[in-house]
């Protein structure tokens, strides 16, 4: 690789109970080798698949912040990040068909991803046992033609556990 990878991280207590993060970092990736040369059906993705030998190693320049806040029933965290991507290595549609398959290719561009994290769980002391845990994620994938395709949608996970206390 051309470029170094590195990362730089802080975090300051700004209490007993809450949090603040930040990191920088700076990686690269070279083209794995299925998106440099497959020209096939994809079974696991029912789709048909292109690869492309012209692509570079992407680069990327990240930055996340972060928030965490822990008090005895409740836990909160929160972090947003932007990633910006040279030459971001992509699946894109291509608009045919192979035996009823989508085709797609492996293209790349300069792209920017954002997005944000927020968690949230709580343990009543009422119901020993009981723990009931929130996750929000969302992501925005964007180049310099629009959006780019295959981007994971806003996603919330909940769970609500009980654990028999043991006495």
């Amino acid at each position: 690789y051309a470029y170094p990878s590195y990362s730089l991280g802080a975090t300051y207590d700004l209490s007993d109970l809450s949090t603040i993060r930040a990191n920088f970092s700076r990686g690269n990736r070279a083209p794995g080798l299925s998106e440099l040369v497959v020209d096939g059906l994809h079974n696991g993705a029912y789709r048909y698949e292109i690869g492309n030998i012209d692509l570079q190693e992407e680069r990327s320049n990240s930055l996340d912040l972060g928030y965490q806040l822990q008090l005895e029933n409740v836990a909160f965290d929160c972090s947003l990040y932007r990633n910006a991507i040279q030459d971001y290595i992509f699946l894109s549609p291509t608009g045919y068909t192979v035996e009823d398959y989508k085709v797609f290719e492996f293209n790349s561009t300069d792209a920017e991803l954002s997005g944000l994290e927020l968690g949230l769980s709580f343990r009543p002391n009422q119901i020993p046992g009981l723990h009931f845990s929130n996750a929000l994620s969302y992501v925005r994938g964007r180049s310099v033609d629009g959006n780019l395709p295959l981007i994971p949608p806003l996603n919330l996970h909940s769970e609500v556990i009980y654990e028999r206390p043991v006495f």
